[in-house]
């Protein structure tokens, strides 16, 4: 008699420890975190990189400006240390880093329209540069796609004072009048023509000694 009830006491234990629901609250296992794939290209992760190295400002530098309505500005603006860009030779892309001392010159050859918006008087297109041409100082030329950031809108200071600059813009076009801001009927006017106010060309003319921060 006592042998039966040492086994059902027994049996009793390995019950208890073989079923956790009884001996306490199971807690759920934390699930793992579900893979991503990176849907990004390899030139959107550089565009990335670039525009990072390339934000921030601050080396003073003396330019001379041109704007479309081939006006010309010589001021102060800041730029990055280092410019970062990438550029394509013989089907492969390189990346480059300069320092703005070695540029002589950074020209926009074409833009690329977009239209935002239908108006009573036009269609409105706006315009970002699309073709720039990097001139160095050692003679050797670069072409890229995407304008700096940091010349996309910039202030610059002259004599007169402080004002902003812009490299993009924005046009309306009518058929029948063609451009408002500029005199012509060509729709493909503004493709490699600068809206009057905007700048389409940098000459880096000087970079004092004495940096501000």
């Amino acid at each position: 008699m006592k042998n039966k009830i040492l086994l059902k006491i027994i049996l009793y234990f390995i019950f208890l420890f073989n079923n956790t629901n009884i001996l306490g609250i199971t807690y759920p296992v934390t699930p793992a975190e579900p893979k991503v794939e990176n849907t990004e290209s390899n030139e959107d992760i550089e565009k990335k990189i670039e525009k990072k190295e390339n934000n921030t400002a601050n080396k003073k530098i003396q330019v001379k400006i041109t704007l479309g309505s081939t006006d010309e500005l010589i001021g102060f603006i800041y730029a990055p240390v280092k410019i970062t860009f990438s550029h394509y030779k013989n089907g492969l892309m390189y990346k480059k880093t300069v320092d703005p001392v070695e540029i002589n010159e950074i020209e926009i050859l074409e833009y690329k329209k977009k239209k935002i918006n239908n108006l009573t008087d036009g269609d409105l297109f706006e315009f970002e540069p699309n073709w720039i041409k990097i001139n160095l100082k050692n003679k050797k030329s670069y072409y890229i796609r995407e304008i700096f950031s940091f010349i996309r809108s910039f202030d610059i200071t002259t004599t007169d004072g402080t004002t902003k600059i812009y490299a993009f813009f924005a046009d309306t076009f009518n058929n029948k009048k063609g451009w408002s801001e500029v005199k012509s009927l060509d729709p493909e006017y503004h493709k490699n023509k600068a809206h009057p106010q905007a700048v389409y060309k940098i000459q880096i003319i000087d970079i004092p000694d004495i940096q501000e921060e």
